[in-house]
């Protein structure tokens, strides 16, 4: 049966959808700001002044704003012409008292606006917007927290297993040879880092004989399908806000980011993971069949080091034992890793010469819960990839896999510089008490 699973949020987090809003997108009110529906906006609008005024000047408007354009010679980006409604009742029907009209409405009136998010002032930038539902509800997605969860059984197993470390030194073997004998570096480049995925699907997946009799990785036989993550909900509605974070390096504060939309700290958010156990004991009751057919190759080894169970033995286990063993196996993972991210901040914060608040700072990472990991915009190299298991102090991989995985990176242009400076930078927001934190903890916790 699911397993519950809560989040919550200990500083902002950002999940974004790829795009982003103009400042004139939103409407300020108090401390809540309003992204605006421009589509019943303007239907309000010509209600109140007629259809033939308003296409006279909604049309005069654009072509106003199109001669701009073309006279910039598409030298200038269209955000600088701000096409805000407001400003479009205003300035070119000059209908003053339409516009306060509008702007009073648009507060009350949840046809005039899309949803809304706190903030006591307009961004001055462009805004990445959180991911949302069809009805405007903010939510953090399955695949990203089932992603974390991933990368944190990863990151154990690294640790624990020589096998797991040997698929990783062949896999950059490959890549070396590959390097090497290329007369296009760049093009093999390219290839390993847009695969860069593969490297931790090996880990996870079994292999299939293909039709040359050869056996290859299949992401049909991944043993992580067998777990489904449901999306995860606040809540509280309420739970929007506009953040602007301040980027940090070793040596202070460096460029502006984006505004961002974000669900805010302390937020509880819950949804539910699924083991389907009876796929699993359906394929162990046939597994000598399936394997002399070429398929689920390795699936008992890769099963016992992920999962730290015996698959031929798993009919035995009835289905809530199955369940708890684990959850007890993420949550060792989720706590394992919590604590390598958290060691890499510190070295990080360690390093800074310009931050007043460094005492609070590491006071924040001291107190933080040990299963709090980060997710989403912000989160880092590190906490989105192997790099810890194979580059940390406290890393039980050997030299030799430590030495090839810095080589790669290298190659790759991701590693720029020191290893133990990497990476570079961290996104810092201001909580609520004036401290300042790293953006995007959560903690999770699975209740059985």
């Amino acid at each position: 049966m699911p397993v519950k699973v809560k989040l919550k949020t200990i500083t902002p987090i950002h999940i974004g959808t790829g795009f982003s809003v103009l400042p004139e997108d939103y409407f300020q009110k108090a401390n809540k700001l309003f992204f605006i529906n421009k589509d019943n906006c303007l239907r309000f609008i010509k209600e109140k002044v007629g259809s033939e005024k308003f296409y006279l000047k909604f049309n005069e408007w654009i072509e106003e704003i199109s001669f701009k354009l073309e006279g910039e010679g598409g030298r200038k980006p269209r955000k600088e012409f701000k096409l805000s409604i407001l400003d479009f009742v205003k300035k070119h029907l000059n209908e003053e008292q339409l516009y306060n009209e509008l702007c009073s409405q648009i507060p009350i009136d949840n046809s005039l606006y899309h949803y809304y998010l706190y903030s006591n002032a307009v961004p001055k930038r462009e805004t990445n917007p959180h991911i949302k539902t069809a009805d405007n509800l903010p939510y953090i997605p399955g695949s990203s927290v089932k992603g974390l969860l991933r990368n944190c059984l990863t990151n154990l197993v690294v640790n624990e297993q020589n096998t797991v470390q040997k698929i990783l030194i062949n896999y950059l073997d490959k890549f070396e040879n590959e390097f090497k004998s290329s007369s296009n570096k760049q093009q093999v480049i390219q290839k390993f880092k847009t695969d860069k995925d593969s490297v931790v699907n090996q880990i996870f997946q079994c292999k299939k004989r293909n039709n040359h009799n050869k056996e290859v990785f299949d992401v049909k036989y991944d043993l992580f399908k067998f777990i489904q993550i449901s999306d995860f909900y606040p809540e509280e509605k309420d739970c929007l806000v506009l953040i602007e974070p301040t980027n940090f390096t070793a040596r202070g504060k460096t460029a502006m980011t984006p505004f961002l939309e974000a669900i805010k700290e302390n937020t509880i958010l819950e949804g539910q993971l699924t083991v389907k156990v009876d796929e699993l004991k359906e394929i162990q009751k046939n597994l000598k069949s399936l394997q002399s057919a070429g398929k689920w190759i390795e699936l008992e080894e890769k099963f016992r080091f992920l999962f730290d169970i015996d698959f031929n033995h798993i009919s035995n286990i009835d289905n809530d034992q199955f369940e708890r063993k684990f959850i007890e196996r993420l949550t060792l993972a989720v706590e394992d890793f919590s604590n390598a991210i958290i060691n890499k901040d510190i070295l990080w914060i360690n390093r800074i010469s310009k931050f007043d608040n460094k005492g609070k700072l590491i006071h924040f990472y001291d107190n933080l819960p040990t299963n709090a990991v980060k997710i989403g915009y912000s989160s880092g190299f590190h906490s989105v990839t192997i790099f810890d298991a194979l580059t940390s102090e406290n890393s039980n991989s050997n030299n030799d896999l430590k030495s090839k995985y810095e080589q790669f990176l290298q190659k790759l242009k991701i590693l720029k510089t020191r290893i133990d400076e990497f990476p570079k930078h961290r996104k810092l927001v201001k909580l609520p008490n004036n401290v300042e934190a790293t953006f995007g903890w959560i903690s999770i916790e699975f209740i059985l």
